[in-house]
């Protein structure tokens, strides 16, 4: 079961990968690469870096509460954390596809 929501997973990821590529070249080719679309480009890019910014942020709170509480200890395989963290990874596609659209739409 976990392997299925794995693949599920990484399919959307994949598809988003997609998505966003095709959808980026096709606008900055319809504006002609000027400054209203590097503007766009430009937000979106910054809504990733608040994505990841947040994703690190949860980290470090879970590693400082880890740290404070000591009897908080449970046995995690590495591949279970190495495909948490593709997927996290992965998910900043669907990030920057909804807010190139979003940001297409609205400026």
């Amino acid at each position: 079961m976990k392997s299925i929501i794995s693949i599920v997973l990484v399919l959307i990821g994949g598809f988003f990968l997609i998505a966003a590529d095709s959808f980026e070249k096709k606008k900055k080719v319809e504006y002609k690469n000027d400054e209203r679309w590097k503007e766009i480009v430009r937000k979106s890019k910054n809504k990733v870096m608040r994505y990841f910014n947040f994703i690190s942020l949860v980290a470090c709170l879970l590693s400082l509460v880890f740290q404070i509480f000591d009897n908080l200890s449970f046995k995690v395989e590495l591949v279970d954390v190495l495909q948490v963290i593709f997927i996290i990874l992965l998910f900043r596609y669907p990030v920057e596809y909804f807010s190139l659209k979003y940001f297409d739409k609205n400026i």
